[in-house]
């Protein structure tokens, strides 16, 4: 620390201009750490105040004439840094953290992880995250927010039929349906507390039904609308099966930038389609896909292959050469979910029309 502090006084001395500089950022709620280096030499690492601006004075202070380079992790603090120095003509990216080499020491400290962001920026060993437009970023919280109030009205549904179970209740119903909502308002339990929680579960749930019935028709309106300014949404909503909320959610997770996936394969590996593999030798071991990309959008292309299946005799073709082989229609759709999106990169990559029949 005394060494930092000594050499820190010296800086000033130091000519930076046109000298490249590489400061990791290690991003909290409160504080900042950040590391600053050159390609070959660690120059300071500080905690400060957690705002891009005070950063950028920072720099500017004590490194004047340097060109920057800076990176900080994806997470919950989103890309407002990244907006700013963009800004400014800086170079920054953001890198995701499972793609970062972490030492298996048992010691990780903020220091540690900002010195490590430095370092491996400096080699050019980071990934880059592909960096939504903030408005393919507030579009976005408009699926998460529909997707929330589906999740939450599936877990109301679970609660009802798991105290119904336990409580030894049944009901002639086996769907929800407005018939076996008005089953569950007649039923009476002996405690009259129970009567008013029961009451109150039911509300919750008629509350979450409505407000995502207004979600859907909120994100067919929002997909009708943007079609001048994201023309994918029209060419993939044209395919027969893909309607407009799953139309809405490829274009806006996987086609807001044509530039997202260098190709096809980074594109069915990302959405988790691409089985593993670990082959030495003569040996080749093939295992289940990886869980990579986003869960709700993996699900949608799913259900999507199973109406495709049924139209394009392409995939159908695929679907029954692995459902011989393996005998299993899970593994069968994925196979076809990973060919429809390989033909739909194509679509949208070349700007042609769906093609029923032909091959990607």
């Amino acid at each position: 620390m005394k060494y930092n502090e000594r050499f820190t006084s010296n800086l000033n001395q130091v000519d930076f201009s046109g000298k490249h500089l590489f400061i990791g950022i290690d991003m909290h709620k409160r504080n900042w750490v950040v590391t600053v280096r050159t390609r070959d030499l660690q120059l300071k690492t500080f905690s400060m105040d957690p705002f891009p601006e005070v950063l950028e004075i920072l720099l500017d202070r004590e490194y004047g004439g340097g060109i920057f380079h800076l990176v900080y992790e994806a997470g919950c603090f989103g890309y407002g840094t990244y907006d700013y120095f963009q800004e400014k003509g800086l170079d920054i990216i953001v890198t995701p953290p499972n793609r970062l080499y972490r030492e298996n020491s048992g010691v990780k400290t903020d220091k540690r992880d900002s010195r490590g962001l430095a370092l491996f920026l400096s080699k050019g060993l980071l990934k880059k995250v592909v960096v939504p437009s903030k408005s393919v970023r507030e579009l976005r919280q408009i699926l998460r927010i529909r997707d929330k109030q589906k999740k939450r009205k599936r877990q109301i549904q679970q609660e009802i039929r798991g105290m119904l179970l336990f409580l030894n209740y049944s009901i002639r119903s086996k769907n929800w349906s407005k018939s076996m909502l008005c089953e569950l308002k007649g039923l009476r339990f002996c405690e009259e507390g129970l009567n008013i929680a029961f009451k109150s579960l039911l509300e919750e749930y008629e509350f979450y039904s409505e407000k995502l019935i207004q979600s859907n028709c909120l994100i067919r309106q929002t997909s009708q609308q943007l079609g001048r300014s994201y023309p994918c949404i029209d060419k993939i909503t044209a395919i027969r099966g893909i309607g407009d909320l799953s139309g809405f959610r490829l274009a806006m997770h996987l086609f807001d930038r044509r530039d997202r996936f260098i190709d096809s394969d980074k594109l069915v590996h990302y959405l988790g389609l691409t089985p593993r593999e670990h082959s030495s030798g003569e040996k080749r071991r093939k295992g289940k896909t990886g869980h990579c990309g986003n869960p709700e959008l993996r699900a949608s292309i799913i259900q999507i292959a199973w109406q495709s299946v049924r139209w394009d005799p392409v995939l159908l073709d695929k679907f029954d050469r692995v459902y011989s082989n393996s005998g299993i229609k899970q593994k069968a759709i994925v196979a076809v979910a990973r060919k429809l999106m390989v033909k739909l990169y194509t679509v949208i990559q070349k700007n042609k029309g769906y093609q029923v029949g032909l091959a990607a």
